[in-house]
Protein backbone atom coordinates (compact mmCIF):
# COMPACT_ATOMS: atom_id res chain seq x y z
CA UNK A 1 0.00 0.00 0.00
CA UNK A 2 1.46 3.33 -1.01
CA UNK A 3 -0.04 6.22 0.73
CA UNK A 4 0.90 9.75 -0.09
CA UNK A 5 0.11 13.40 -0.19
CA UNK A 6 1.16 15.27 -3.30
CA UNK A 7 2.51 18.06 -1.75
CA UNK A 8 5.21 15.91 -0.15
CA UNK A 9 8.27 16.45 -1.94
CA UNK A 10 10.29 12.98 -0.65
CA UNK A 11 7.63 11.30 -2.93
CA UNK A 12 9.20 9.99 -5.94
CA UNK A 13 5.59 8.95 -7.76
CA UNK A 14 2.02 8.02 -6.56
CA UNK A 15 2.77 5.28 -9.21
CA UNK A 16 5.19 3.01 -7.53
CA UNK A 17 5.26 0.40 -10.43
CA UNK A 18 7.14 2.51 -12.56
CA UNK A 19 9.65 2.44 -9.92
CA UNK A 20 10.09 -1.08 -9.64
CA UNK A 21 8.72 -2.69 -12.65
CA UNK A 22 9.88 -6.20 -12.05
CA UNK A 23 8.80 -6.61 -8.86
CA UNK A 24 5.31 -8.55 -8.27
CA UNK A 25 5.49 -7.99 -4.52
CA UNK A 26 4.71 -3.68 -5.99
CA UNK A 27 1.15 -3.59 -6.15
CA UNK A 28 -0.26 -0.50 -7.75
CA UNK A 29 -2.28 0.74 -5.01
CA UNK A 30 -1.93 3.95 -4.14
CA UNK A 31 -4.42 6.21 -1.20
CA UNK A 32 -3.65 10.16 -2.02
CA UNK A 33 -3.93 11.98 1.85
CA UNK A 34 -4.25 15.57 2.35
CA UNK A 35 -1.24 16.55 4.66
CA UNK A 36 -0.85 19.96 6.30
CA UNK A 37 0.69 22.15 4.08
CA UNK A 38 3.79 23.33 6.14
CA UNK A 39 4.85 19.42 6.50
CA UNK A 40 3.41 17.03 4.23
CA UNK A 41 5.95 14.64 4.97
CA UNK A 42 5.87 14.67 8.53
CA UNK A 43 4.88 10.84 9.92
CA UNK A 44 2.68 12.04 12.02
CA UNK A 45 0.43 13.68 10.00
CA UNK A 46 -0.03 10.29 7.63
CA UNK A 47 -0.72 8.74 10.40
CA UNK A 48 -3.50 11.13 11.77
CA UNK A 49 -4.99 9.69 7.92
CA UNK A 50 -7.48 6.84 8.01
CA UNK A 51 -6.17 6.00 5.08
CA UNK A 52 -3.16 4.96 6.41
CA UNK A 53 -4.14 3.63 9.60
CA UNK A 54 -7.06 1.44 7.81
CA UNK A 55 -4.25 -0.91 5.95
CA UNK A 56 -2.45 -1.23 9.48
CA UNK A 57 -5.26 -1.96 11.84
CA UNK A 58 -5.89 -4.69 8.88
CA UNK A 59 -2.46 -6.52 9.76
CA UNK A 60 -2.37 -5.80 13.07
Amino acid sequence: MNVADRDDFIVATLKLRKLFPEDDAVLERTRRVSNRDFDPHAATEYLSRWETVEPLAELL
